[in-house]
């Protein structure tokens, strides 16, 4: 603090271990004696804060990533918010989150943001609480009770001065912040937060106060929709109650779905009656934060095979026309999924990225951008519960799933299967009319009345 109240913020929100003594010095004018500390040693604990795995533990994870990477995923999933069912896209989002990519050059990020959109009722405010839970550096706030002043930076008064203090942004600078109901916060307060998102760096100058402060912190955030409801009639960014800007800072953006499933809700249903399967694996909260701290800290980098693969799908995604009102897909995308890339990378403790990684990390990015709505040209063919995710693919397993011996089935079974799956059919009509499509489009005909066959 200077004699003109200019703050020079170097250090705030990272952990320190200081060394010194406390000493007064007097000032025989003001009769009064200034209480101050002799620093003798300074050391940084940012490195040092993270609880780590033991090394037989280490071991223990590559070798079940080695012998099957499909069923450590499965049960790190099932570790993450263990009392939530039916929410592996949204544990999986907020893991690779929770886990970072990494800084390859000045000016880049490693952090990557996270915004969960779904309506009341759909589990968010909890995923959120666990994500915070197990990550060593965080907070979780109130979006409808902060602003962007207390989460960077605030005046606190105290004696008749007004004194500035760091924000909870800042304060977690190289850990992460956990933002329930993002949508309530003001417009212009999510203004404020986007250069301290994207630039790392916050500023305030204002009332003979002026300060600068470091915020390589990653915001994990929920949303309603507008209204609280999504409407399937209107386009994505009118049911998404942000502007565009603050939107082009998350990484991902994914829409959070009621279930309507029926195997996902009798999952749901016995889990909360506790009548769910005992025999699940499953690591405790500390295991799943240790493995999840040690990950964090790894650098793999990224083999030419995979950055070609990546460019090639990111050129493809760019090239697919999107409907009026979508989200628009920039640059910012590209570093969006290196950043994702390296977070599953670490995750699986690779040492590469290679392009099985990027191959995993683009279902899952279509996946995510089909929960909003948006037109993926059919990329991704299963999600991470082995379920189509888009119309066509759906359309095409629910046909061979009841094909009998000759290729056939009856009209009115694929009818009420494909109705039973609101996400690609919500009425009779749109049922048969994507019937007559794909029968038109020589995928299938009728070979008597009421009975199909595959062509």
């Amino acid at each position: 603090l200077h004699e003109k109240d200019t703050y020079l913020v170097h250090g705030i929100g990272t952990r320190k271990k200081m060394t010194g003594m406390f000493k007064t010095i007097p000032d025989k004018e003001k009769d009064q004696s200034k209480f101050v500390l002799d620093v003798y040693f300074l050391e940084d604990l940012e490195e040092k804060m993270c609880i780590d795995l033991p090394p037989n533990d280490v071991e223990e994870i590559k070798k079940i990533i080695s012998e099957d990477e499909d069923e450590y995923i499965k049960i790190l999933l099932q570790s993450f918010a263990p009392h939530i069912t039916g929410r592996d896209m949204e544990k999986m989002a907020l893991i690779l989150s929770a886990v970072g990519g990494v800084k390859e050059r000045d000016g880049d990020r490693a952090e990557s943001h996270l915004l969960l959109v779904g309506e009341p009722g759909t589990g968010k405010s909890e995923l959120l609480k666990f994500v915070n839970s197990i990550l060593p550096k965080s907070s979780m706030v109130d979006g409808s009770n902060s602003t962007s002043k207390g989460i960077v930076f605030g005046l606190d008064e105290f004696d008749g001065r007004k004194t500035l203090h760091a924000g909870v942004m800042i304060q977690n600078s190289g850990g992460h912040i956990v933002i329930d109901e993002y949508d309530k916060m003001p417009t212009n307060e999510q203004k404020a937060l986007n250069m301290a998102m994207e630039q790392q760096v916050a500023y305030y100058d204002k009332a003979g106060h002026n300060a600068q402060a470091s915020t390589k912190t990653c915001v994990i955030a929920g949303a309603n929709p507008v209204a609280d409801r999504w409407n399937i009639d209107k386009t994505i960014v009118d049911n998404l109650n942000f502007e565009a800007s603050t939107l082009s800072r998350f990484d991902t953006i994914l829409r959070v779905r009621p279930l309507h499933n029926a195997n996902e809700l009798i999952r749901a249903l016995d889990n909360i009656s506790g009548t769910q399967d005992d025999h699940t694996q499953t690591w405790d909260k500390h295991y799943l934060s240790s493995l999840i701290n040690h990950v964090r800290f790894l650098k793999p980098k990224f083999s030419e095979e995979a950055t070609k693969a990546l460019k090639e799908y990111y050129t493809r995604m760019v090239n697919i026309e999107q409907a009026e009102g979508s989200l628009t897909i920039t640059l910012r995308q590209f570093h969006a999924l290196r950043r994702l890339c390296f977070a599953y990378a670490k995750l699986t403790m690779r040492d590469i990225v290679d392009k099985k990684t990027v191959e995993v990390i683009t279902k899952f990015c279509t996946s995510g951008q089909e929960s909003l709505g948006m037109n993926t040209g059919g990329f991704t063919q299963m999600d991470l519960n082995n379920r189509s995710t888009n119309r066509k693919e759906f359309f095409e397993l629910v046909f061979r799933e009841l094909m009998d011996d000759h290729n056939q089935l009856k009209i009115d079974e694929l009818a009420e299967r494909l109705k039973a799956e609101p996400k690609f059919f919500r009425t009779d009509t749109s049922v048969s009319d994507y019937i007559q499509k794909m029968k038109h489009s020589g995928y299938c005909y009728e070979v008597r009345l009421g009975v199909y066959e595959k062509c």
